[in-house]
């Protein structure tokens, strides 16, 4: 056999999970020639599939030996040595990437949050350690022992259950995937893109099976959709330089043209910047509140210290499901969002009525915001406000200061702070705090002195 049917029929067999006969295919056709960068590339993944961590590292090393201007290897390998503990050799393989193509948004954007992680390691490294109690514990002194309010249907639990008509389906907790799903079944996502490990691929195998699916495997992930020729789109555009895959993701236009402009300003969290985008800041839908969906939004976000204690303020509640909509709209009042927003909740409401009502009571609340890891969601206790959970890493002085507080109103100097008609402060910080509405619930206002309305924000500086 040529090499070429021998390459042919190894991505056929990897693309089908089956990676030991890609491996065999792959090393076939590298005895008869010198073997491609694909080739290469795909032989390091496959390794990977197998869990041979030693082969795919040397594998990608000889590929870039090979062809030191393949910059996806350069991405995987810095991936792969993460993983592994290497953060010095991943940043330094990023380096070198970099130097072949020094405009790289992703390996520029995959340096940034690498050297987050380095930065936070050297300051955890240095900080006292007397006195040192369970992680959970040192978080919950922040909230004085408060419970978390965790409903069944947002538990960290292993799965959930969707009811269909022809009978119940099991999703498996994986990242958001229930929350990708529930898109997929409402028409709005054409194709769905996960990273997952190769013990997780029966079930999803068995997952497509039951709602007629296709699986499409690639060495970026596993994407899964009805359409055999959108899954091949979308895995071709993925991690492209200067492409956009969020379209063909079934994003709207105007959110994934908004976001490939944004995604990658140094220090700037998204939802500044959708608020910012925003003309109608009151009563905004809770359908499009991103508070908790982290994905994608700053960097260095799965990677820090601060996203563990952020789970460990919140035992037991699934951070990675609080989202209806599996994007980040372009602005909080995006028409196209909120109608492909309304059919998502109309099939969560359907087939995980459960779900849907724990999303609406977690999302549709007022949010004073600062940045990803400091935020307070607010209810209503007696006359005054209750910081409640989602918690974050948020001051203790701070949420103080918003629980002695009856109304919150944004004005052109900041947000104020008031308890009947005294003002009782203002809030402050870097970046200073916006408040977001998100409450179903239209609330008690009262004439501002000046500014707008109680719990109706407006454009801040």
């Amino acid at each position: 056999m040529k090499a070429a049917a021998l390459v042919a029929r190894g991505t056929a067999h990897f693309n089908a999970g089956r990676a030991k006969q890609a491996l065999a295919d792959f090393r076939a056709a590298a005895r008869l020639g010198k073997p491609g960068a694909e080739v290469r590339y795909f032989t390091a993944h496959a390794h990977l599939s197998l869990g041979e961590i030693p082969e795919a590292l040397e594998s990608f090393a000889a590929l870039l030996r090979a062809y030191p201007s393949y910059i996806s290897a350069y991405l995987d390998l810095a991936n792969l040595l993460h993983q592994q503990g290497r953060l010095l050799d991943a940043t330094q393989t990023l380096r070198a990437a970099l130097k072949r193509a020094p405009g790289s948004a992703p390996a520029l954007r995959r340096l940034a949050e690498l050297e987050s992680a380095q930065a936070e390691e050297k300051r955890a490294a240095a900080a006292p350690t007397r006195a040192r109690r369970p992680a959970s514990k040192r978080a919950g002194a922040l909230i004085a022992g408060r419970a978390v309010n965790r409903p069944a249907a947002l538990s960290s639990a292993s799965e959930r259950v969707f009811r269909l008509p022809d009978g119940p389906l099991r999703v498996k907790r994986l990242g958001n995937l229930p929350i990708e799903l529930l898109a997929l079944l409402a028409g709005v996502k054409p194709v769905i893109h996960l990273t997952v490990r190769d013990g997780d691929r029966p079930e999803l195998e068995a997952l497509a099976k039951r709602l007629g699916l296709r699986l499409h495997a690639f060495p970026l992930g596993v994407m899964l959709g009805r359409d055999a020729a959108a899954l091949r789109d979308a895995a071709a555009l993925w991690d492209r330089e200067n492409v956009n895959p969020g379209v063909s993701l079934g994003y709207p236009a105007c959110c994934a043209s908004w976001y490939y402009e944004h995604a990658d300003e140094p220090g700037r969290d998204l939802v500044n910047a959708i608020y910012s985008n925003t003309k109608k800041k009151s009563r905004l839908s809770f359908m499009l509140n991103d508070i908790f969906y982290f994905f994608s939004r700053v960097r260095s976000v799965q990677e820090g210290a601060r996203r563990q204690k952020l789970a460990a303020m919140n035992p037991g509640l699934d951070l990675d499901v609080l989202n209806l909509v599996p994007w980040h709209p372009c602005s909080y009042d995006c028409a196209p969002s909120r109608a492909k927003a309304a059919k998502i909740w109309a099939t969560a409401r359907k087939v995980a009525p459960e779900l849907a009502d724990a999303l609406k009571k977690t999302l549709a609340r007022p949010v004073v915001f600062w940045d990803w890891s400091r935020f307070a969601v607010l209810e209503k206790k007696g006359k005054n406000y209750s910081v409640a959970a989602p918690y974050s890493l948020l001051e203790k002085s701070l949420i103080a200061r918003l629980e002695a507080a009856d109304t919150i109103r944004s004005t052109p100097k900041g947000l104020e702070l008031l308890n009947g008609e005294k003002m009782i402060g203002h809030l402050g910080g870097k970046p200073a705090p916006i408040l977001l509405d998100f409450s179903a619930a239209r609330p008690r206002t009262r004439p501002p002195r000046r500014g707008p309305s109680r719990m109706s924000p407006t454009r801040h500086p």
